[in-house]
């Protein structure tokens, strides 16, 4: 995780307040047992990520977290950092349980503008 994620301070957002923009994925795949592990293993150890409202990374994460009811999630803004910054932090392997990307997914993936387009262990309102 880059120095500049790591200082961003976790915050309970809302997750009906959370704007999905352009996602690189068609799909999130199975996401049963994702939050399987968020409910009764790990919890949610990596916060999304957000530039004000609008989701930038963890889609899958989000909508496991939905699915568990729960009404808000951590998160870190990463109001500061560019989408080059963004993408080299993924490549370095932010996410550990990252869904891969498909061949297909990657080459019609939108570049995020900058309007939208390893944390300790956390905890999401139930």
């Amino acid at each position: 995780m880059s120095l500049a994620i790591s200082l961003a301070e976790v915050v309970a957002v809302p997750i009906n307040s959370i704007v999905i923009g352009a996602r690189r994925r068609e799909k999130l795949g199975r996401l049963q047992a994702l939050a399987k592990s968020i409910a009764t293993r790990d919890g949610l150890i990596h916060p999304i990520l957000l530039r004000g409202e609008t989701l930038v990374a963890g889609h899958r994460r989000l909508e496991a977290c939905r699915s568990l009811n729960w009404k808000t999630i951590p998160a870190r803004q990463v109001d500061r950092m560019s989408d080059d910054e963004l993408r080299a932090s993924k490549l370095r392997g932010e996410h550990g349980a990252r869904k891969p990307e498909r061949l297909r997914d990657q080459q019609s993936a939108p570049r995020a503008d900058s309007t939208g387009g390893s944390g300790s262990k956390s905890q999401g309102g139930c």
